[in-house]
This record gives C-alpha cells, structure tokens and sequence, in this order.
C-alpha cells in the first residue's frame, strides 16, 4: 500500500490497483484505462503529484497530476458545487517540430501530457450551455464575410460552439492574457492553457499551396507568454468565481534569455497590427480574387448548336 495524503491511500493486489479515500475503511477498484492486473510496484511523485504504478506483464502505467484525488477526499470540497483545484507549476515547451523529424517511426510512444497550465475544476451538477433563445454573439467583419462567400457558393459554415465555463488567465499586474472557454460536464473537467496569449480576431486566409512570406503569418496561435506567475480565473455560470496562481516556467532543455524573450514579446505586440492589418488586406484580395474566378467562369459563352455539331464532327472525323 502507498499512502497518498492523511486520508487517501493506493493499494496493489494481484486483481489490480485499488484505492481508499476513507483511511481504509472501503477500497474502490481503479479503472479508467487501467487494466485488471498484477500490481507490484506504486510510488507517488510527490513535486509532481504523479502516481507511477509497476505491473507484472503489462508494463509502467503513470497517472498524471491525482491532485484532484487527493482534493477530494475533503468531504467539504466533494460535496462542494463547483470547486476549482491547485495547478502544478506549466512548462511552456518549445514547439518547433523538428523532433517528429528523427523520431524512428518504429518506436512506441507514450502519450505526452499536454503543454502548459492544466486546469481541472469538478463540478457537481452538469452547467448546460446558453439556450438559443439567447443572442449569439456577434461575427466579426471577417466572419461576416466568410458567412457571405459560402452563401454564395451554396454551402453553410459549421457553427462553433463554446463551453459554458469560463476561464480567465491575466499576468501578475492584472492585464489580460487569454480567455479559454471549458466544458460544464458533472464531474471531473479539464482544459489546457498553453502558455500564449489570445490569438489575433483577425485570421489570415486559407494557404491553398501557397509557402514563403504568406505561410509566415499564417500559422496561427497567439504570442508566447513569458515566464512568471499568472492568476486563472474559473466562473461557472450561477456561481461564485474561483481563482488559482500557475507559474509558468520555460522549456527545462533548453537555454533561453529572458530579455531576449521580452523584447520579442514587445515587438510582437508591436507588430500585430500592421499584421492584422495586412492579414484584412490579403483576405479581401482572396475574396476578390474568388469573385473574379466565379464571374469568369460564369460569363464564358456556352457552346451553341452549331458549336456542338462541329464538335461532334471534328471527334468522328
């Protein structure tokens, strides 16, 4: 058996791993992915909150960050209608994608947890989205267009719709960072901020092939957040807000320069408007460019009769 915290304990037997958050008095079995099988070996990571279990024949298992485990042994926190649980410290990964490129394609990968702060909050009763009979929130100039241009072609966009929950991440003077939207099911809620800011309203136009100085500003994402200590914001409609501090660190592999990342922070904040300002310009000149294409198309003469007999003439000959 492994103790976890005062009340809750882990325990391996021959039928698998079992778990006790009333100091032993029950024990539940531990599914949820995890098999009926000899269980040797636990041990609990504790800087990590990571629970590392050892089978006989089917491998490690690792169970990523059991805080909610642990928080909801608290009898006052599991009766709780909305509870939002300490984060553990983000680590904001450099994602270039070079590693896909010498990663044998042979090799069995585990999956990765996800890159920056996990939020996980529990919920007691499911929280329903906003009904239709509220107004849905207006399109951008941008969106408008897009809806136009599909009404045109005869097709409609699918719609997106948000999570009822709330999530707001603002820097350690108070300035907003990002807004994430999660899930309202009963239970057990995650959702992930990756470490950057919001993404520019304003999206470039579809590359269709094309490459160079246009697929440099089309790729999306905000701009990376630099190390630190930020407040996250969980409101659940109905409900008292709650509030936790991540801090989020740099990628541990790799040596970075703070002031370096500063002065990219500023110039990218700097930048973003002449770049949302000529991401408008390039949409509009997609758009134009299909409209010509259409009318094109759609002003060529059709081939008469006359036109079809000869046609049909020059194909038997």
């Amino acid at each position: 058996a492994l103790i976890l915290s005062a009340l809750d304990t882990a325990l391996g037997t021959d039928y698998g791993l079992y778990r006790s958050s009333d100091d032993g008095a029950t024990w539940t079995q531990i599914h949820n992915g995890f098999p009926t099988v000899v269980t040797y070996d636990l041990k609990f990571n504790r800087a990590t909150h990571d629970l590392i279990v050892g089978t006989h024949g089917r491998g490690l298992y690792l169970m990523d960050d059991i805080t909610p485990w642990e928080e909801m042994t608290n009898s006052q926190v599991a009766a709780a209608p909305f509870t939002l649980f300490p984060l553990l410290d983000a680590i904001n990964y450099q994602r270039t994608g070079l590693g896909e490129l010498n990663r044998d394609p042979l090799a069995r990968n585990a999956p990765q947890p996800p890159h920056g702060a996990v939020i996980r909050y529990n919920l007691a009763e499911a929280v329903q989205a906003p009904s239709r009979g509220e107004a849905a929130p207006a399109l951008s100039p941008e969106e408008q267009q897009m809806v136009a241009m599909a009404a045109q072609f005869g097709f409609s966009l699918p719609s997106s719709t948000r999570g009822p929950v709330t999530i707001d991440v603002t820097d350690a003077q108070g300035a907003h960072v990002a807004t994430l939207h999660g899930s309202g099911r009963q239970g057990l809620n995650e959702a992930v901020w990756p470490g950057t800011y919001d993404p520019s309203p304003v999206h470039p136009p579809s590359r269709r092939g094309r490459g160079g100085f246009f697929a440099l500003f089309s790729r999306g994402g905000g701009l990376r957040a630099l190390p630190g200590k930020y407040k996250v914001t969980v409101t659940v409609p109905g409900l008292p807000a709650q509030s936790q501090w991540v801090n989020l660190r740099e990628d541990p592999r790799v040596q970075v320069n703070l002031a370096a990342l500063e002065a990219t922070l500023k110039a990218g904040q700097a930048m973003q408007p002449d770049v949302d300002a000529m991401n408008k310009m390039l949409v509009g000149l997609d758009s134009l460019h299909q409209q010509l294409s259409a009318l094109q198309k759609n002003l060529q003469p059709a081939a008469g009769p006359s036109d079809a007999a000869a046609e049909l003439s020059e194909a038997k000959a």
